[in-house]
């Protein structure tokens, strides 16, 4: 069980709605709460929803990171699980 006084705003709600079983261990984006964190900027790569510009954002459920792209891509990924437009 994670301490929830250490997680980011977005990560506890998250763990509030979805609740903490198996967090930080198992992700799934049809079964979990989906949101958005930043990325640290280390070295970030090109972004692939088709922006051209960098990942800045990471796709979290439940804890574990499952995907990267730029905040628009996470912000639709957030919202439909898929991070290019259709």
């Amino acid at each position: 069980m994670p301490n929830l006084n250490e997680l980011s705003p977005a990560a506890l709600k998250a763990a509030m709605e979805g609740g903490t079983q198996a967090w930080g261990q198992i992700g799934s984006a049809s079964e979990n709460v989906r949101y958005a964190e930043p990325i640290t900027p280390k070295s970030r790569k090109k972004c692939w929803c088709g922006c051209e510009g960098k990942r800045t954002h990471k796709g979290m459920a439940n804890g574990v990171c499952l995907t990267t792209a730029c905040h628009m891509g996470i912000l639709r990924w957030v919202k439909t699980g898929s991070v290019k437009a259709k």
